[in-house]
């Protein structure tokens, strides 16, 4: 006779439970290893306590790996990847709202000074205290080629809206238009007596502006003869920056002054005195604000039609160097002598 079995008695578990149960397990466990690396990996980005980053809410994030003076930052036109050069003669290339590095560019033997990216963001140049420009392949980071031609140190490096064209300015007192695609020196510009840190091109690239002690010069592109002298500075112009509409151009210098200039008239439209000297100038997309970094050092944000102070970020340590906008206007950075690049929340 069979045996009744226990009304008590459980039913084994299937074989399909067992396998729900690990993988939920599975997935808690991922979840607390993705947690804990995600911690990590901000962590390491910053140089503070992640409480004494926390009192500064202007700041989205502080890039370290620089050792010295980080001379340049930019961002690539789509805004998803920032360079920067430095004095430990290198170019990085960054993730800036992850935090990452994503690659070192090394071919430099002395400081990185300016960097330039092309329109379509698959080039990028840099001028060193070497003497020399390198053209890199921004997917690749291969070096393209090698461009020599200025007796001095290339501080700062320009594209023309096309893409055809470079402008360099050194501490050789010039100006020296390039063939971007081949490298050949195309003309060199002279009339500046002293150091030239600041090149840009309009926007239609007809024309180049250039800053130096204490004045900046306006020159035909094709041609390379002298259009226009601004006068207004009384010390070294240090940067320069085009307003989107192409009509106007902001002038840093060491006189602790801002100025505002119609680009075609040369007409000073307005000037605005800053806390110390001016190092560098950028301009949102919009037109609307103003960003700059100072010796005190301070970066200040300011309505760029009124020169009213918005507001300033304050956490590096020493001079800085260089600011950049991202293209959709809410991040500003800024390079400093202190080594760091800070990524600040501007919205």
């Amino acid at each position: 006779m069979a045996k009744s079995k226990s009304p008590t008695a459980k039913p084994p578990k299937k074989n399909g439970q067992r396998k729900t149960k690990n993988r939920w397990w599975i997935a808690i466990v991922g979840a607390i290893l993705l947690a804990v690396a995600i911690v990590a990996v901000t962590y390491i980005q910053f140089p503070c306590s992640l409480s004494d980053y926390c009192k500064n809410p202007d700041i989205a994030r502080i890039l370290t790996g620089h050792q010295g003076d980080v001379r340049y930052v930019i961002f690539s036109p789509d805004g998803k990847t920032l360079y920067s050069s430095a004095r430990d003669n290198t170019i990085r290339v960054w993730d800036p709202y992850l935090g990452i590095q994503w690659r070192k560019l090394e071919g430099h033997t002395d400081w990185v000074y300016g960097l330039a990216i092309s329109p379509n963001g698959k080039l990028l140049a840099s001028g060193s205290k070497d003497k020399t420009i390198k053209i890199w392949n921004t997917q690749t980071g291969e070096l393209l080629r090698t461009l020599t031609g200025h007796t001095d140190t290339v501080i700062d490096l320009a594209i023309s809206p096309d893409g055809k064209t470079l402008a360099s300015g050194g501490w050789d007192k010039t100006v020296k238009i390039w063939d971007l695609d081949s490298g050949n020196l195309i003309n060199t510009l002279t009339g500046h007596t002293d150091i030239v840190p600041a090149v840009i091109f309009s926007s239609d690239g007809s024309r180049i502006v250039s800053g130096s002690n204490p004045e900046i010069k306006i020159w035909d592109t094709k041609t390379g003869q002298l259009q226009k002298t601004l006068k207004g500075h009384s010390n070294l112009v240090l940067s320069l920056a085009l307003t989107p509409d192409g009509r106007k151009i902001a002038s840093g210098s060491d006189d602790a002054t801002i100025r505002i200039w119609d680009l075609n008239s040369g007409e000073l439209l307005k000037t605005i005195s800053e806390v110390n000297n001016v190092k560098s100038v950028a301009i949102t997309r919009d037109g609307q604000r103003l960003v700059a970094g100072n010796t005190l050092p301070t970066v200040t944000v300011r309505n760029f039609n009124t020169g009213d102070l918005i507001k300033d970020f304050k956490w590096h340590d020493n001079i800085v160097w260089s600011v950049a906008i991202s293209p959709d206007g809410k991040r500003a950075v800024s390079g400093s002598r202190d080594s760091k690049i800070i990524v600040w929340k501007l919205d």
